[in-house]
């Protein structure tokens, strides 16, 4: 399975490198057990700098921030 997700994978950073500007991975922070934090790779699914615009806001289903790819990347799950 490894293979196979490697080359999901790929394929999806290469066309989100053609069809977005920006980076195509960025680092999240998250906080697990006992209030430990991590930082988590994801693929980018919006716009770079969307925060800037709107401040941190909850995900919506419709979201103008998000990308056409990013929307299928979200709808499949691959962007996690």
């Amino acid at each position: 399975m490894l293979p196979a997700a490697i080359a999901v994978i790929g394929m999806c950073a290469t066309l989100a490198k053609i069809f977005m500007p920006g980076t195509v991975f960025y680092r999240q922070e998250r906080v697990g057990n006992n209030g430990e934090r991590f930082y988590f790779t994801k693929l980018r699914t919006v716009v770079p700098d969307a925060e800037k615009r709107s401040g941190p806001v909850w995900a919506e289903e419709a979201a103008p921030r998000v990308t056409p790819l990013g929307r299928m990347l979200r709808r499949t799950s691959i962007d996690a």
